[in-house]
């Protein structure tokens, strides 16, 4: 088994275009104890709405709806996508 590391990891979101968002989620979900690193609050967010994880919510964005509103256009298509709520308008 090859092991990726942060610095690979990086540099691959990097290479395909990943955004911010997309790479916390990825990292949290490879490590799921690990705290977020500093970014920003939207950012961290995204992260935790669309992997359903409260507790990664930042302390002054504690109610979920609250926060989701928060979000622009593209954070709420990454949440809306991760959790299964997004339908494309057409087929």
């Amino acid at each position: 088994m090859i092991k990726v590391t942060d610095e690979d990891r990086k540099l691959m979101c990097t290479e395909l275009g990943l955004s911010t968002e997309q790479q916390l989620i990825d990292q949290v979900r490879a490590a799921p104890d690990t705290p977020l690193p500093s970014c920003s609050t939207s950012e961290q967010i995204t992260a935790a709405l669309a992997l359903d994880e409260p507790r990664l919510l930042p302390s002054d964005w504690q109610d979920s709806l609250a926060a989701y509103k928060r979000l622009d256009k593209r954070q709420r298509k990454i949440v809306d996508r991760a959790r299964g709520w997004y339908r494309p308008r057409w087929p």
